[in-house]
This record gives structure tokens, sequence and C-alpha cells, in this order.
């Protein structure tokens, strides 16, 4: 497999992670309507945008970086999922409200679990 086939499937693996607004169509893969493709030295083109992921030590994406047409870097980090402990749920217990909504939730946590 060449080095672009492996970034391209560590892209698409990690535009999922990173949670944007990408979809494959017709083989493609797109981010917010625009085409991500592969070219030299494990960078990729966005439009008229150069593009790349910085990675840990251990080679998980951490990081994408768009070099936008204006010289601003857009940088997109990776967020792992939030695991809370029973302790962090504590906190959120209580009434809970929204005028907006025009509703009203009550949270309440037993023996590490959400109510």
């Amino acid at each position: 497999m060449c080095r672009n086939s492996i970034l391209l499937s560590l892209v698409v693996l990690s535009l999922t992670i990173f949670g944007t607004g990408q979809v494959p169509d017709k083989g493609e893969l797109k981010i917010n309507g625009v085409a991500l493709k592969p070219v030299a030295e494990g960078s990729f083109l966005l439009g008229d945008r150069k593009a790349k992921f910085i990675t840990s030590k251990d080679g998980v994406p951490e990081v994408m970086e768009i070099a936008n047409t204006d010289g601003s870097t857009t940088r997109l980090l990776y967020e792992r999922d939030w695991k809370p402990a029973a302790a962090n749920l504590e906190e959120f217990t209580g009434e809970w409200s929204s005028e907006e909504a025009q509703s009203q939730v009550t949270f309440n946590v037993e023996n590490g679990n959400c109510f």
C-alpha cells in the first residue's frame, strides 16, 4: 500500500474522530463539499488549501492543519470521548431547565449511574 493510501485511510478515520462535515461522495472524501485529495509527502489538498495531519508519537492523529489562502491556519483538534467518573457526574445533579425549549429535567446520580 502506498504512503498516500495509508494516509488517506488515516484521514478517513481522523475526520470521523474530529467530527467535521465529511461526506464520501463517488469515492471522494469531502469536507464541507470540498474534495480532500492526497498529494506528495503526506499532504492533502482541500480545494486550493493544503492540509496535513500532525500525529502523536504513537502515530495517532491529534491535529489537522489547513493552510488557508489568506495566510491563516485552521487547526482541527482531536477530542477524545468524555468518560466521566461518578464524582464528575455529581456536579450535574439537580434541576435543569430551558425557557427557550420550555422544558425541565431532573438529573440524579446513584451508584455512578445517571437517572
